[in-house]
């Protein structure tokens, strides 16, 4: 396929980069690839203005004409690029809004093309569809393309993780990181740090700003599991500790494609506090590049973050983490707070226990599953889930362009 450039106006909606980490699933040399060679594809990606969108927002305004014109009669196709973003309709209803502008712009649906890396999306708009008895569809790809972001370049033995961590490991066993303060992290990371093993863990968590700290206990006292009376004020005294710095002082760069190895290489086990923990009526389900960074270190890991994330993972071809923690004992139809309670007490156990072993104990813990540690990490590095992912979009494409179309992407089975 040939990326159009220049297809838009300088607008505050979308950027056109030459190079976005989706390109890498949209240009992958499946058996379809070559098929397809001919056709001209548009690719805007979102852009991080801060701006509102809403299902009215109308960004194919800023299409040039001749851009436009081709979308319309020949052989091309827009993809709009958020993959590296899990957002619910409720927080930015995008395949809605490009639902609404192929009938306002008179686009064959079938021509659009939205990546995404929240795996509700589709389920999400067959509902809208459902709802409002569209016939047209436009295309979902649900994609962990973010993933690649975090795979190695030249891939890592597990021998030479084993070394690594015999090198490094001293006597820090967890890992919690945390860049930008929000709710559930804060909890996760103030509950971690009131334990007797505070000191075993690497904990990253900025400073409080006030506007923290009320909605920290805004979402606190939204929550069933209140029953050790957290105030505000022990709050105040835990953020004269803060920050607490493992990697950068810097809290407000987004690190997501610095892969923090090191820090994986000290510790035997980590928590993935992920981007949200808010599903939004079970609309969204999103696995950001943190949950990646763990696979791609080889790194036992629980997460705490959407609804049913841990259990997800299965569904896209990783493996889940059983012989180190026990998912059954995490209840996902409570609240984000009682999940990490529970968690908790999972990771308290577990760190006494280690905590009277040996380094090379420590060690052997880390990997004593290696069966799932290599599987997870082949995965990603060996991109066999994007490889699948390019091969449903470039079918379908080919299949839109020779009178075949059928809605693949949004029944597909993307599990292995």
């Amino acid at each position: 396929m040939k990326l159009l450039t220049n297809a838009f106006k300088t607008n505050p909606y979308i950027i056109e980069p030459e190079w976005t980490v989706a390109d890498t699933m949209v240009l992958y040399p499946t058996g379809t690839l070559e098929t397809i060679k001919d056709i001209e594809f548009i690719r805007p990606l979102l852009s991080y203005q801060d701006i509102k969108w809403n299902i009215e927002t109308d960004f194919f305004q800023y299409l040039e004409p001749d851009s436009l014109y081709k979308l319309r009669h020949d052989k091309c196709i827009l993809i709009f690029d958020v993959s590296l973003e899990g957002f619910s309709f409720y927080e930015i209803p995008f395949a809605m809004c490009l639902h609404k502008l192929c009938g306002d712009y008179k686009i064959d649906h079938r021509k659009v093309f939205l990546l995404t890396a929240n795996y509700k999306e589709i389920q999400n708009y067959n509902v809208y569809r459902i709802l409002n008895k569209f016939n047209q569809s436009i295309n979902i790809v649900q994609t962990m393309s973010i993933g690649l972001m975090t795979s190695d370049q030249n891939p890592v033995s597990l021998e030479e993780s084993i070394a690594l961590t015999k090198k490094n490991h001293i006597d820090k066993i967890m890992l919690q990181l945390s860049r930008r303060n929000r709710p559930h992290r804060v909890l996760a990371n103030y509950y971690l740090s009131q334990t007797e093993f505070r000191h075993r863990a690497l904990i990253s968590q900025d400073v409080l700003t006030d506007e923290h700290i009320h909605h920290v206990m805004y979402e606190y006292r939204n929550s069933i599991c209140q029953e050790d009376g957290l105030s505000i004020k022990d709050i105040i005294k835990w953020n004269k500790e803060l920050p607490y710095v493992v990697d950068s002082s810097d809290f407000g760069i987004n690190w997501a494609s610095h892969k923090n190895k090191e820090l994986y290489d000290k510790t035997i086990f980590s928590v993935v506090l992920e981007t949200s923990q808010n599903d939004y009526g079970e609309t969204k389900l999103f696995p950001s590049e943190k949950t990646y960074k763990a696979i791609n270190a080889r790194h036992p890991f629980i997460i705490l973050g959407n609804k049913n994330i841990n259990r997800f993972l299965r569904t896209i071809g990783f493996k889940t983490y059983e012989q180190y923690f026990d998912l059954d004992l995490i209840e996902d139809d409570i609240d984000p707070l009682g999940r990490y309670k529970k968690i908790l007490s999972q990771l308290e156990y577990i760190m006494r226990d280690l905590s009277k072993r040996s380094i090379q104990a420590r060690v052997d813990w880390k990997f004593m599953d290696r069966d799932v540690l290599e599987h997870n990490y082949q995965v990603l590095v060996s991109k066999k889930i994007i490889e699948k992912e390019a091969q449903l979009l470039h079918s379908t494409i080919y299949s839109y362009f020779n009178n075949n179309f059928k809605d693949y992407l949004s029944t597909a089975n993307m599990s292995f």
